[in-house]
């Protein structure tokens, strides 16, 4: 199970908002807001499904955190088939999650973009902020997913206290 949070200004966290981003699936980036994401999704976008919202720590309002998840049960990477999740906390996209159609073909294709064997090292990291992993289990299936670990260590900062 991957778990991501994220703050923002409400918790005193940067935002991203005019900040730097980092890079997450495609020409996706760590910040952007649903409005935004829907935006570069173009024609698919109509295609969107939304989970349930959560409210952490009291929820936006109260300080807390806002969690948003959109599916895109169509979506290619790579040329590869598959569907999309994308998590936002407080308006702000943090990570996303790539779940291929055939996970033994497209690891090999997601390993030669990011010039690593995900079968044997199971995680790299791209500048500014962006962890890339890709895994397989038998409760989740296999996936690969991008993250902020910058906001991600600035939510674990708030949650510890």
């Amino acid at each position: 199970m991957v778990l991501t949070l994220i703050g923002a200004t409400t918790l005193g966290f940067a935002c991203k908002d005019g900040g730097e981003t980092s890079p997450l699936i495609d020409d996706l980036s760590s910040g952007q807001t649903m409005a935004a994401v829907t935006n570069r999704l173009g024609d698919s976008a109509s295609q969107l499904t939304a989970e349930p919202t959560e409210e952490l720590h009291g929820g936006q309002q109260s300080g807390g955190v806002r969690v948003d998840r959109l599916h895109l049960p169509a979506y290619r990477h790579l040329d590869h088939e598959g569907s999309l999740t994308l998590t936002f906390y407080n308006d702000r996209l943090v990570t996303t999650i790539f779940r291929p159609v055939d996970s033994a073909a497209y690891v090999s294709s997601l390993g030669e973009a990011y010039g690593n064997d995900f079968s044997r090292t199971r995680e790299v990291k791209v500048e500014p902020s962006t962890t890339v992993w890709f895994t397989t289990n038998q409760k989740a299936g296999s996936f690969a997913g991008w993250e902020d670990r910058e906001l991600m260590e600035q939510y674990d900062t708030y949650a510890e206290k």
